[in-house]
């Protein structure tokens, strides 16, 4: 009887051990798609976040990640309440908002301290944090985190990454201890800076922070020849290119001599690459042989004029030869400044002058391609003028009119009214370009595309009268400056030899016009702007025999006209450089020039013209 009881019983706990086992696996198979459901809600969260960011609407996007923040804060969800607020860090970043930004990663770190799965972030978000209070101003603040980043990334057991972040923490230290001038700090950060990025198979960065250490070294009078040795001996400086050595080394340089430490400036002057770069223009980089040039001229301006004089004559001679446009007049407007510097302090204040006279038609030149580039051309004197003469016509009405802007409507419709009648608007057309001849004077400039609006009204409200011929020749020459201002720039292929053609073509009878085409590369312009400022050019120049030289290049278009059989054409042309506007036709030409970002060099003699060459940017279009 006993042994039956023991039996049952035995069978009874086991049932029950296995239907306690069956309902704690129900309850975990549970639980477990309620927490992965909680995990997917909040990557749902993120993701309507970013989805809305890139449909641009950053405003909407933030408003999400707030409520989605403060929902998951309740549910002391930390490691999404850091994730929320490190998203809203990076839109108040992309705004440029570094106060907000500061609080949003302040949060994002508070909340992932708690946080073991965001360990690998924070140190990013970090540096962001550092970034931003540099962007307010908070220097101290930001060296502390930096400092403490840098001391992390450098220890034995960090990462690849955390090495990277700390060598961009510590190139952020060396930065700012060079702008604020504490060059023995400095020279210790780009030291420690060279130190990491060696461990990180970065040599060429690591060279150039002990180039900076050694130039912090000198500034602060504790440099030493073996800081510069360091450098020279390393075998991937030896190894480095001509080109990559000059770079770092002018940037040395340059720093050396403007913060006048005139010992290490020397001695980088004996440095291979800099013996190279003296050398004919040419021969390793114009560019960087001006660049270089430049330097030594200024370091020998006070003390030797003739090594001034001679290394300013050589930095013009590389930059003559510089291809990039932009930059060859650059760096030739600087030498050519210089070199008048020198001179002028030496007694020779003829080449000075025209030394002189060079870089301010340089600097003109910058000018207008700037405001080419930027949809503005210069004006004609006499162009602004009548700019000048409808401003001052409308200012008078706008003070007489200013609070009575109805009345002013109602005059404006009054006049449209009596533009449309035969004898008043005849005379209202004579009394305005009575006003414009009066005022045909050089001014100020006014804004083309209204003057554009005020010669076709003006035109319009002329058609089908009788004028004086005195009066109807100024409405036309008005009407046809008119329409070329109102005209909109296109950018089309030009078919450079069809155009060749049709200027040959359109010479007048016992006009010679001899051409040649040279493309490098496609033009690409305004073909009917093009067209009609070589066909006015080219008129200009008289009925006789001429050369075109046509050469398209990679910075754009240069003409050459010479072989003149006539030559009396350069007195007018004249105009073109004194501004006197004695020469309408030739005020057109520089006008559609300027307009192109173009520019006109004229070579004359007592003879007659010999030569007038054009440039036209690859921006004219």
């Amino acid at each position: 009887m006993g042994r039956p009881f023991m039996v049952v019983a035995t069978g009874s706990q086991v049932a029950c051990g296995r239907m306690r086992a069956l309902t704690f696996i129900g309850i975990l198979l549970f639980s477990i798609p309620c927490l992965q459901a909680g995990e997917r809600g909040a990557q749902v969260w993120l993701d309507q976040a970013d989805s809305l960011r890139n449909a641009g609407q950053d405003a909407a996007a933030l408003d999400f990640l707030n409520s989605a923040e403060q929902q998951f804060r309740r549910a002391g969800e930390d490691c999404w309440v850091a994730r929320f607020a490190e998203r809203r860090a990076r839109v108040h970043l992309d705004w440029q908002n570094p106060v907000h930004a500061s609080e949003a990663l302040a949060c994002a770190l508070v909340a992932a301290g708690a946080c073991t799965e965001l360990s690998d972030e924070t140190p990013g978000w970090r540096f962001a944090l550092a970034k931003a209070k540099l962007d307010l101003g908070a220097r101290d603040e930001a060296r502390w985190i930096l400092l403490d980043l840098a001391a992390i990334g450098a220890g034995d057991a960090a990462d690849l990454r955390m090495r990277h972040l700390a060598v961009e923490s510590l190139d952020r230290l060396a930065q700012m201890s060079l702008q604020d001038g504490d060059y023995a700090e400095g020279a210790s950060d780009f030291d420690r800076l060279a130190e990491l990025q060696f461990s990180i198979d970065a040599p060429a960065r690591a060279l150039d922070a002990w180039g900076w250490s050694s130039v912090c070294a000198a500034l602060n009078g504790t440099g030493e020849a073996g800081d510069w040795q360091r450098i020279l001996d390393h075998p991937h400086w030896t190894g480095t290119g001509i080109l990559e050595r000059s770079s770092k080394g002018l940037s040395w340089a340059g720093l050396l001599l403007q913060a006048g430490a005139l010992p290490s400036f020397d001695a980088l002057a004996k440095w291979p690459w800099a013996i190279k770069l003296e050398g004919a223009p040419g021969s390793v980089n114009p560019l960087f042989e001006s660049k270089w040039a430049l330097l030594r001229a200024k370091r020998h301006e006070r003390h030797s004029a003739a090594q001034a004089l001679a290394a300013s004559h050589q930095a013009e001679l590389a930059a003559r030869i510089v291809p990039d446009r932009e930059a060859r007049e650059a760096v030739l407007a600087e030498a050519l400044r210089l070199r008048a510097g020198i001179l002028a302090g030496t007694g020779a204040y003829g080449p000075a002058y025209f030394a002189l006279r060079e870089a301010d038609s340089l600097a003109v030149a910058q000018g207008r391609a700037e405001r080419a580039r930027n949809g503005v051309f210069e004006s004609e004197p006499w162009l602004s003028a009548i700019g000048d003469a409808r401003t001052r016509m409308e200012t008078a009405h706008m003070q007489r009119w200013r609070k009575a802007s109805v009345v002013l409507g109602a005059l404006a419709l009054v006049a449209l009214v009596f533009a449309l009648l035969g004898f008043l608007r005849l005379n209202k057309v004579r009394q305005r370009l009575r006003q414009l001849q009066q005022h045909w004077l050089p001014g100020r400039q006014h804004q083309v595309q209204e003057l554009a609006l005020s010669g076709a009204q003006l035109a319009e409200a002329a058609t089908g009268q009788s004028l004086h011929p005195e009066f109807r020749h100024n409405l036309d020459e008005f009407g046809r400056l008119a329409a070329l201002c109102s005209q909109e720039m296109r950018h089309e292929h030009i078919d450079l030899k069809s155009l060749c053609l049709t200027l040959a073509e359109e010479r007048k009878l016992g006009a010679v016009l001899d051409w040649s085409l040279h493309e490098e590369r496609p033009f690409y312009g305004d073909e009917v702007q093009l067209k009609d400022f070589l066909s006015a050019l080219i008129d200009g120049m008289g009925s006789g025999h001429c050369r075109m030289s046509m050469n398209s290049k990679v910075t754009g278009l240069e003409v050459r006209f010479d072989e003149f059989t006539e030559r009396s054409w350069w007195r007018e042309a004249m105009s073109l450089f004194a501004q006197d506007a004695e020469a309408r036709q030739w005020s057109l030409v520089r006008l559609r020039c300027d307009r192109m970002g173009g520019s006109l060099n004229l070579d004359c003699d007592a003879t007659g013209a010999r030569s007038l060459e054009v440039g036209l940017p690859v921006y004219s279009a």
